[in-house]
Protein backbone atom coordinates (compact mmCIF):
# COMPACT_ATOMS: atom_id res chain seq x y z
CA UNK A 1 0.00 0.00 0.00
CA UNK A 2 2.81 2.79 0.10
CA UNK A 3 3.29 2.79 -3.66
CA UNK A 4 -0.48 4.09 -3.57
CA UNK A 5 -0.01 6.41 -1.20
CA UNK A 6 3.53 7.71 -2.84
CA UNK A 7 1.26 7.75 -5.58
CA UNK A 8 -1.80 9.56 -4.12
CA UNK A 9 0.63 12.08 -2.63
CA UNK A 10 2.47 12.93 -5.92
CA UNK A 11 -0.81 13.81 -7.97
CA UNK A 12 -1.39 15.90 -5.01
CA UNK A 13 1.66 17.56 -5.90
CA UNK A 14 1.53 17.78 -9.52
CA UNK A 15 -2.50 19.30 -8.97
CA UNK A 16 -1.50 21.68 -7.35
CA UNK A 17 1.48 22.86 -9.31
CA UNK A 18 -0.69 22.73 -12.23
CA UNK A 19 -3.47 24.88 -10.12
CA UNK A 20 -3.66 28.62 -11.00
CA UNK A 21 -1.68 30.59 -9.10
CA UNK A 22 -3.89 32.45 -6.46
CA UNK A 23 -2.56 34.36 -3.63
CA UNK A 24 -4.98 33.57 -0.51
CA UNK A 25 -4.61 36.23 2.84
CA UNK A 26 -4.88 33.62 5.34
CA UNK A 27 -6.09 34.37 8.51
CA UNK A 28 -6.16 32.56 11.73
CA UNK A 29 -9.88 32.26 12.90
CA UNK A 30 -9.08 29.89 15.99
CA UNK A 31 -6.76 28.25 17.96
CA UNK A 32 -7.20 25.44 20.13
CA UNK A 33 -5.25 22.09 21.80
CA UNK A 34 -1.86 23.05 19.67
CA UNK A 35 -4.29 23.61 16.51
CA UNK A 36 -3.84 26.57 14.40
CA UNK A 37 -6.86 26.69 11.69
CA UNK A 38 -7.02 29.44 9.15
CA UNK A 39 -9.76 31.07 6.72
CA UNK A 40 -8.97 32.47 3.29
CA UNK A 41 -11.56 34.23 0.87
CA UNK A 42 -11.63 32.38 -2.65
CA UNK A 43 -12.14 34.35 -5.36
CA UNK A 44 -15.54 33.78 -6.78
CA UNK A 45 -17.04 31.29 -4.41
CA UNK A 46 -18.97 31.39 -2.08
CA UNK A 47 -17.30 29.21 -0.20
CA UNK A 48 -14.26 29.80 1.92
CA UNK A 49 -10.58 27.90 2.31
CA UNK A 50 -9.27 26.63 5.28
CA UNK A 51 -5.92 25.11 6.27
CA UNK A 52 -5.14 23.53 9.60
CA UNK A 53 -1.67 23.29 11.15
CA UNK A 54 -0.62 21.06 13.88
CA UNK A 55 2.91 20.44 14.85
CA UNK A 56 3.33 16.65 15.26
CA UNK A 57 6.40 14.65 17.46
CA UNK A 58 6.40 11.90 14.93
CA UNK A 59 8.82 10.42 12.27
CA UNK A 60 6.93 10.08 8.76
CA UNK A 61 6.75 6.52 8.33
CA UNK A 62 4.35 6.12 11.94
CA UNK A 63 1.95 9.09 10.09
CA UNK A 64 1.76 7.34 7.18
CA UNK A 65 0.81 4.15 9.11
CA UNK A 66 -1.64 6.03 11.09
CA UNK A 67 -3.27 7.15 8.15
CA UNK A 68 -3.68 3.96 6.48
CA UNK A 69 -4.54 2.00 9.38
CA UNK A 70 -8.63 3.01 9.35
CA UNK A 71 -9.73 0.56 11.97
CA UNK A 72 -7.41 2.37 14.60
CA UNK A 73 -7.98 5.67 13.00
CA UNK A 74 -11.79 5.08 13.97
CA UNK A 75 -10.75 5.39 17.66
CA UNK A 76 -9.16 8.97 17.81
CA UNK A 77 -11.71 10.30 14.77
CA UNK A 78 -14.89 12.40 15.49
CA UNK A 79 -18.22 10.98 16.39
CA UNK A 80 -18.87 12.48 12.24
CA UNK A 81 -16.73 10.03 10.96
CA UNK A 82 -18.62 6.70 12.63
CA UNK A 83 -20.19 5.55 9.41
CA UNK A 84 -17.18 5.80 7.60
CA UNK A 85 -15.45 3.61 10.10
CA UNK A 86 -18.13 1.37 10.68
CA UNK A 87 -18.07 0.63 6.71
CA UNK A 88 -14.77 0.35 6.68
CA UNK A 89 -14.88 -2.02 9.03
CA UNK A 90 -17.51 -4.28 7.44
CA UNK A 91 -14.95 -4.57 4.34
Amino acid sequence: MKGGVRGALLGLLLLAASAPAVELQWRLAREEGGVRVYLAEVPGSRYQAYRGVVVLRADMPTLLALQEDVAASCAWTTPAASSACSAAKAR
